[in-house]
């Protein structure tokens, strides 16, 4: 993953998730969840957003992991750097590992398909010989090892620390390897949200220094050295001036009897306050592809001596009767029939963040000179779409000119 890409390398890419956002659950959504008066109207809420059908927890569970397996495998299909992704998918191949070594009986029920390798891939393999060779290198040494710890020690926090030690070593490197800011310092808040974790429980039951010993790992912005020899003056004392200082003082009163539910959630926040990061992000003078967390695409957009992502958007311009569909996939609806508020929507939506622009037939009939001005710009594509009304055959006059001027002859 040595290749620098370029900004349009990702344009279709964050247009598409910028459509499929609207269908995942927002804090807003999730508050709506959670002051819903019954398991019926949380049903019915999860219904509208586009979740199968809700009964139970079981349902409930199928359901989210069916939306979650969804969005991987339709941003794996368009995504320039299958690593990338990989650093949100290695997650589920050692929640995997796990399950078919602590749970093997509960696998069916346990597994996420959501990992770089098939859950009922790695089920079946591992059941036809016991062993993990089937797995990449890293993976396997990793499973191989944590399998022999279990069935020798028993210890399920041992085996699970080193499936742990190398799913955050293998992050490390694909975000190394990626030359992307903004995934190397989110795998670095991981690791310090894991690193404080274990030292807040460590503290709070008492545990002696040979448990922080093996449940620390390297790549946080603290080192696992400087937390153990630091520990008995405090996490805030130790996580000063990074992105965990809040959370530090938080697990510095969980240690001493305060909330752990509390402190739990700051450390969630902050790992999602990064993962969010992406979207909007001064990168210096060089623009650089981010990634699916907050699913940006930069736009060269002059901002002192650097510049800012912005995600891409999508929007549809026409008649209200055959624009207003669209709201429901995610799209930026404009609707009108005026011909120079048409006008205007389009030399408006083309100076903002929008990749793609869809003008219905009949309106675009009437503003051929402008959508003429970014026939070869880079962006916006403008799009010919159908009207209500079905199609007047310039969608297709266009498309036929475009791929002609792209292959210098008539190929029809």
């Amino acid at each position: 993953m040595t290749k620098r890409r370029k900004d349009t390398d990702y344009l279709f890419l964050s247009a598409r998730i910028r459509a499929m956002e609207r269908r995942l659950l927002t804090a807003q959504r999730l508050e709506q969840l959670l002051t819903a008066p019954s398991v019926e109207a949380c049903a019915q809420l999860l219904s509208e957003w586009g979740y199968a059908p809700v009964h139970d927890e079981p349902s409930l569970q199928a359901a989210l992991s069916a939306q979650r397996e969804a969005v991987f495998a339709d941003v794996s299909r368009f995504m320039p750097e299958a690593e990338v992704l990989d650093v949100f998918r290695l997650k589920y191949d050692y929640h995997n590992i796990k399950t078919l070594l602590k749970a093997p009986q509960d696998a069916e029920r346990l597994l996420i398909d959501a990992g770089t390798v098939p859950a009922e891939t790695m089920q079946k393999k591992h059941a036809e010989n016991g062993g993990w060779d089937f797995l990449p290198a890293d993976m396997a040494a990793a499973a191989d090892e944590a399998q022999r710890v279990l069935a020798e020690t028993g210890s399920a926090r041992s085996s699970d620390c080193i499936l742990d030690r190398a799913y955050f070593a293998r992050l490390e490197k694909l975000a190394a390897d990626s030359h992307i800011p903004y995934l190397q310092d989110y795998v670095r808040a991981m690791i310090d949200a894991a690193n404080l974790r274990s030292l807040i429980r460590t503290q709070r039951l008492g545990l002696d220094a040979g448990f922080l010993r093996e449940v620390l790992f390297p790549g946080g912005s603290v080192t696992p050295e400087a937390i153990r020899a630091g520990s008995g003056s405090g996490a805030a004392a130790l996580w000063r001036g990074t992105a965990f200082a809040r959370e530090a003082e938080l697990g510095d009163e969980a240690a001493k009897g305060g909330s752990l539910t509390v402190f739990e959630k700051a450390c969630d926040d902050a790992v999602l306050r990064a993962a969010g990061a992406a979207r909007r992000r001064r990168s210096g003078r060089r623009c650089v592809p981010c990634c699916p967390a907050g699913w940006p695409v930069c736009r060269r957009r002059r901002s002192g001596k650097g510049c800012v992502s912005n995600m891409y958007k999508i929007a549809v311009i026409g008649d209200r009767d055959s624009v207003l569909g669209f709201r429901a996939l995610g799209l930026d609806v404009f609707p009108t029939e005026d011909t120079d508020a048409g006008r205007r929507t389009l030399h408006r939506l083309a100076q903002e963040d929008y990749a793609v622009i869809y003008i219905t037939e009949q309106l675009a009939q009437q503003l051929t000179a402008e959508i003429a001005r970014y026939k070869d710009a880079p962006l916006p594509a403008v799009i010919l779409i159908p009207g209500k009304t079905g199609s007047l055959g310039i969608a297709g006059a266009a498309l036929h000119d475009a791929v002609e001027r792209a292959v210098g002859a008539d190929i029809s």
